[in-house]
């Protein structure tokens, strides 16, 4: 009896520490899940402020895609959920099952004592069975087996009364937990229909898109020569800075102590900077090449990363420095330069700048407000980051 205790304490103790880990990986789902549907939220708030014809835009385009992306993950979510939940009734069931096996163990041992007290159920033959010892102590050692035969019996009723309530407990966990199965399969066939139907409307934009080819490759050339000319005007200003450096000290470009510094500064912040708006929809472009979403044949260069952000955004600077220029852009749109040592940052489109030439700004410091396109509504930072005359990847430096 103490061997079968100890064995369904350990098996319990077992499964209780599976619910724990199952618990702890569903609530980082949860989590996640938490901030998939704000994701998605910001999508669907950002498209209410576009234009109505926004099903004919590219940006109508980019916003559906990342809806689905985003739906796909939080699908996937659920998937993985899901399977920890069918885990969580598999490990519920075999607790169950353990239970009732110990239940009819402890019938059957209950069924054999209640034969025994049947067949001795007289008092005087309880009284025989210790009078016809051989001796007082085997008569003690009688009396004492049928006073402990008694408890030990009480006790198996109270042990089977125990392990029916246990069961019960048990069943009622395993019930909640398939309800709560049900409600997330519910859930995710919702998510699913929702996902089918975004796939159709990326499906009718694209084919509304494609009719534009020769528009949108006009559009792309466009942004291109802006982002070359503008490349061309940083890697200027910068090969300037190096320049006056080399001269104060002969040949080599030397920073100063405080240049020095502010590098040191930098780049020790890697992977920690704050992002250069407070808030974003969603990252529109990523660093590198890239194709496009609709001309699939055509490479589009990316020297840094574009978000997609509320109207008004503030663009701020990632790290105290100094501004370097202010650049004017096709578009009555402006460019900003600042310099933290060796490293230069760049933010460009935007509609007002808050600051000039000269200025020194802190970490987080407002340098503008982001321009909103006046035909589809978009509101878009472009940010770059530089090292000498180098471009590299912002998401590699900037926090997650």
């Amino acid at each position: 009896m103490k061997n079968l205790g100890k064995l369904t304490l350990l098996f319990v103790l077992i499964s209780l520490l599976t619910f724990a880990q199952t618990k702890d990986k569903q609530s980082d789902l949860n989590k996640k899940n938490n901030e998939t549907k704000e994701e998605l939220k910001k999508l669907k708030d950002y498209e209410k402020t576009i234009k109505l014809d926004k099903q004919k835009t590219q940006l109508a385009m980019f916003i559906t895609s990342k809806k689905i992306e985003a739906r796909e993950k939080l699908i996937n979510n659920y998937n993985h959920e899901i399977r920890l939940v069918n885990r969580d009734i598999d490990a519920q069931q075999s607790v169950v099952r353990k239970l009732e096996k110990d239940l009819n163990n402890l019938k059957v041992q209950y069924t054999r004592m209640l034969r025994y007290a049947y067949k001795t159920r007289k008092s005087t033959d309880k009284l025989l069975f210790i009078l016809s010892a051989n001796s007082f102590n085997t008569a003690y050692k009688r009396w004492k087996y049928l006073r402990d035969l008694n408890k030990f019996r009480q006790k198996q009723v109270e042990l089977i009364a125990s392990k029916r309530e246990q069961i019960k407990g048990e069943v009622v966990k395993l019930e909640e937990i398939k309800a709560g199965k049900q409600a997330l399969l519910s859930t995710e066939n919702q998510e699913k229909q929702k996902l089918s139907s975004e796939k159709k409307e990326k499906e009718a934009l694209y084919d509304e898109l494609k009719k534009k080819q020769e528009e949108i490759k006009k559009e792309i050339k466009e942004k291109k020569k802006e982002a070359d000319k503008r490349d061309a005007e940083i890697s200027r200003i910068i090969a300037e800075e190096q320049k006056k450096a080399s001269t104060k000290t002969g040949g080599a470009v030397t920073l100063t102590p405080k240049e020095k510094e502010l590098s040191q500064n930098f780049a020790g912040n890697q992977k920690k900077f704050p992002w250069p708006v407070e808030k974003y929809v969603a990252v529109s472009q990523t660093f590198g090449d890239h194709k496009h979403p609709v001309l699939e044949t055509v490479m589009i260069h990316n020297n840094g990363i574009d978000m997609v952000v509320p109207k008004g955004t503030k663009a701020r600077a990632i790290f105290k420095g100094t501004v370097t220029a202010v650049l004017v852009l096709p578009g009555d749109k402006y460019a900003v330069l600042i310099k933290h040592g060796e490293y230069y940052t760049m933010y460009s489109n935007l509609d007002v700048v808050s600051v000039k030439k000269g200025d020194e700004v802190e970490t987080k410091g407002e340098i503008g407000i982001v321009k909103t396109n006046s035909e589809d509504g978009k509101t878009e930072l472009h940010f770059e980051i530089w090292k000498a005359n180098v471009v590299m990847d912002p998401q590699l430096w900037l926090s997650k």
